[in-house]
């Protein structure tokens, strides 16, 4: 059963966990790194999402590996 706030596109933490199998500590990483945007309805201090940013930040992303991160060799002398 979808919530009335899931019928207007946002998602409360605990509906975003369960449906997207994200961890809490994450969501709360992509907030604090400007990924995510947390909104609060007056009275409510819960924080609600909005399910389309959730899905675009989920899509596959490149990541980086330790493939990526080595420093080239030093030269030779």
């Amino acid at each position: 059963m979808r919530t009335a706030m899931d019928q207007q596109g946002m998602l409360t933490i605990d509906e975003v966990e369960r449906e997207f199998a994200l961890k809490r500590s994450t969501l709360y990483r992509y907030v604090r790194r400007g990924l995510l945007t947390p909104y609060k309805r007056v009275g409510d201090r819960r924080s609600y999402f909005k399910r389309s940013e959730i899905e675009n930040l989920i899509q596959f992303q490149p990541r980086e590996t330790a493939v990526h991160r080595q420093k080239s060799p030093p030269p030779h002398k």
